[in-house]
């Protein structure tokens, strides 16, 4: 878990900062990929398991890097208002979401090889580098909301 020492929106900048990054370079190995087929990246195939055409993904992506950044830029500026609420309902939707990619990526890797849907590991993990950024989220409103008098 994390530090018990963190106590205000900031100190969880590097998580959001870590995990944001962690998305960026998905979406731009991605589509490096489906330009170049860069020889140092896994083939385009690998990142896309073709549930939506690329150009509705793209379109996705961007606006969720969009959102996150924003949410990055709101705890750096300390304009995050914490809220208990909205931190139960994002962790119990990161969660749900943590668990379904998991058990993609797990099914994936062991029973599941036949069935298509679950034999891409590398959305499966970018799925889990999302949903970890919901659940931390909702632990920032959840736990600053409890433990401050003031919400910045």
């Amino acid at each position: 878990m994390l530090n018990a020492k963190l106590n205000k929106p900031q100190d969880y900048l590097p998580y959001f900062m870590l995990l944001l990054a962690l998305f960026l370079f998905r979406v731009a190995s991605q589509l490096l990929q489906y330009f170049f087929n860069l020889p140092f990246l896994p083939p385009y195939e690998s990142w896309d398991s073709d549930t939506l055409p690329y150009g509705l993904l793209i379109v996705i992506q961007l606006f969720i890097v969009f959102l996150f950044s924003k949410i990055v830029y709101k705890i750096y500026s300390d304009k995050i208002r914490p809220n208990a609420q909205i931190g139960y309902s994002l962790i119990a939707i990161g969660t749900f979401y943590f668990v379904v990619m998991l058990f993609r990526l797990i099914g994936g890797l062991t029973l599941l090889q036949d069935i298509k849907w679950f034999t891409y590991p590398i959305p499966s993990f970018f799925h889990l580098v999302l949903a970890s950024f919901i659940i931390l989220f909702g632990y920032v409103h959840l736990s600053i909301s409890r433990g401050e008098s003031t919400n910045a």
